[in-house]
């Protein structure tokens, strides 16, 4: 009779993509409380946002494996996962987008530049029609914030293609309005 075991799954294997999507899960929770009211405190969107910036390179790294390089931009592990024999990224339409989106907003957070995010947003979206011009402050909650929470949801989908039940687990951890 053959072994219904599995191996060990995906989070198993990696404990620090486990422990980043953890982390990322007490920053988005923190920031729902204070976005409800219930919290006196700051939001830490930024730091939400660089976790998980962080997060979507190191799970490429991971999948990629070798044919990530220590010279790789986000940019270069998102075209190398949607090109090749076997891409883990369906390129399409929407793919471009989301490329060009994760971009977007780790240049943002890497350099810090939040003032060129703002004057610049609409303009690297024209396709986000009525959007007004932006403080800084008003960019990092809105626009920066949504965003980030988009790119969390693409990232948990990409891990439910390797381990379902860990990405299942994240997304019910997700603040619900």
């Amino acid at each position: 009779m053959p072994s219904t075991t599995q191996g060990p799954s995906f989070r198993d294997l990696h404990p620090d993509f486990e422990e980043l999507l953890c982390e990322i899960d007490c920053l988005r929770a923190h920031n729902f409380e204070i976005e409800r009211g219930a919290s006196q405190q700051h939001p830490l969107v930024v730091a939400e946002g660089a976790l998980i910036v962080i997060a979507l390179e190191r799970f490429l790294r991971i999948v990629l494996g070798e044919r990530a390089t220590g010279s790789d931009t986000l940019h270069n592990l998102l075209e190398k996962a949607a090109s090749g024999n076997d891409p883990l990224l369906l390129r399409d339409d929407r793919t471009d987008l989301m490329i060009k989106l994760l971009t977007t907003v780790r240049n943002v957070t890497l350099h810090g530049n939040f003032e060129q995010g703002a004057a610049n947003y609409k303009h690297k979206f024209p396709e986000r029609t009525s959007m007004p011009e932006k403080t800084v402050a008003d960019f990092l909650r809105t626009s920066f914030g949504n965003d980030t929470a988009v790119i969390y949801g693409y990232l948990l989908g990409l891990v439910g293609t390797l381990d379902p039940a860990c990405a299942r687990e994240h997304m019910d951890r997700l603040p619900r309005s």
